[in-house]
């Protein structure tokens, strides 16, 4: 990962260098956001949050509608406990690009941890028809169910969950709430 960073570090000071034509602006902001976004991706990895959210942070500056940067910079503010900051994040993922399914899973899942079960579904539902072999999201439907109360409709998507992903043991937990 170090030598990751090093390559990411070296590529986007060249592709910081004041030699590009009018016409590449664009193409180079685009590569640049990338660039930061591959770093904090890099760091986020690594456990570096505070560096992860500078590069992320950075990559939206260049392209504020970059969905997966929003996504990945949600999910950081997410892990430090600051769910306001995650949903804006998610939210700006999903307005950005309404067909990216990470996007809809992660704002479903911080939806579900605030109670907004039923705003929660909606994400769910909308991930799993734009991937519906999302295993994670499937099984977080399913816990949203159970928290409506609605056993058979949890049942059905565990099971479903446990099945595209056959190691999901938070699946395999919720799936034996309901018996209990």
């Amino acid at each position: 990962m170090d030598e990751a960073i090093k390559e990411y570090q070296s590529a986007l000071e060249a592709a910081t260098q004041p030699a590009y034509r009018r016409k590449a602006y664009r193409l180079a902001q685009r590569t640049n956001a990338d660039i930061y976004y591959n770093l904090g991706t890099a760091f986020q990895k690594k456990g570096m949050m505070d560096e992860a959210t500078a590069q992320y942070e950075t990559a939206l500056r260049l392209m504020p509608d970059f969905a997966a940067a929003n996504v990945n910079l949600g999910i950081v503010y997410g892990m430090s406990g600051s769910m306001d900051k995650a949903m804006e994040y998610f939210q700006a993922a999903v307005r950005a690009d309404p067909d990216f399914a990470k996007a809809r899973y992660n704002l479903g899942t911080a939806l579900l941890r605030r109670g907004a079960t039923e705003a929660a579904i909606e994400q769910f539902r909308a991930a799993l028809k734009l991937n519906p072999k999302y295993a994670e999201a499937r099984s977080n439907l399913g816990s949203a169910y159970m928290a409506l109360g609605s056993t058979d409709n949890a049942i059905e998507h565990l099971q479903a969950a446990i099945k595209l992903k056959p190691n999901d043991a938070d699946a395999y937990a919720n799936l034996g709430r309901p018996s209990l």
